[in-house]
């Protein structure tokens, strides 16, 4: 297997760190999309695929699990991942390429969660299920062999702002949603990898984009509810600024003047620091 080496999630980390990526996907070697049952048979993993996790019968309240079948310790940290789609479209299923190749070193367990898509619900709904199923993966987290205490999330695009605002808005009860079975656990996360994820949402304004970013048929637009420019609230209220300021994300560190990323993982070598550009692993 080559060497896969990615920006990821700092899960030694208690409180959650933050990076982002730039808007491309240059440094992300990982080979996303869903694998078939057949497929995922012939991986060294067991897997349970559309657990529930609210309590709901909705299918986007559905999250994917996998187990390495070499686990290298009796409990594994996690890595959540969220699709990217805009917030109108993608599945779940997508994390399941993406996540095997930490899957396979038998370092890390995976979880795929769906969530609500914009069409059937605004903001905050997509952040209250993501919560919920974070609350999930720690309540049964001694049934499966998980490390509560180092749950990860990755996500990418619109998925890599949803992890975004799970690392920074930990303690906004608004955007933490009482959805599911598990509401006395807690759904803050150690450590985040948002791989090109807005931040701000009224600042894609103007970016250079194939989309009109005013337009109520924006995606930014569909999340909130309408048009960016008639509803800065809404949009700031789905932006990083909406975290208390008390919630400052912990961890991060500066190597020549320019911002560390919390760690890179090779699934060869594991975790290790590194500095945003370029990648490299540090033995």
């Amino acid at each position: 297997m080559s060497r896969i080496t990615l920006i990821v999630i700092a899960l030694t980390f208690f409180r959650a760190t933050v990076f982002a990526q730039l808007n491309r996907d240059e440094r992300d070697f990982s080979k996303g999309g869903a694998l078939s049952l057949e497929q995922l048979r012939h991986e060294p993993i067991t897997f349970e695929l559309d657990i529930p996790y609210a309590g709901t019968g909705n299918p986007r309240h559905r999250l994917d699990l996998y187990l390495p079948k070499n686990c290298k310790s009796d409990k594994l940290p996690v890595i959540v991942f969220l699709h990217g789609g805009g917030w109108f479209q993608g599945n779940k299923s997508d994390g399941a390429g993406r996540l095997m190749p930490f899957l396979r070193t038998g370092q890390y367990a995976g979880v795929s969660a769906g969530y609500r898509l914009s069409g059937e619900a605004q903001w905050p709904a997509q952040i209250h299920d993501c919560r919920a199923a974070i609350r999930w993966v720690r309540a049964n987290a001694a049934n499966y062999g998980l490390d509560a205490d180092h749950i990860g999330v990755w996500g990418r695009s619109a998925g890599g702002h949803l992890v975004l605002m799970l690392g920074v808005s930990g303690d906004v009860p608004e955007l933490e949603g009482g959805i599911g079975p598990n509401k006395g656990v807690s759904s803050k996360v150690a450590g985040v990898a948002n791989f090109f994820g807005v931040s701000e949402i009224m600042a894609i304004i103007g970016q250079p984009s194939d989309l009109d970013r005013t337009k109520p048929n924006a995606p930014e637009a569909m999340l909130i509810g309408g048009p960016l420019r008639d509803n800065p609230a809404k949009a700031k209220a789905a932006s990083r600024t909406a975290r208390s300021p008390s919630t400052r994300p912990s961890g991060s560190t500066r190597c020549c003047g320019r911002p560390v990323c919390p760690a890179i993982l090779s699934p060869s070598k594991g975790l290790g620091t590194a500095t945003l550009t370029p990648p490299r692993t540090i033995e």
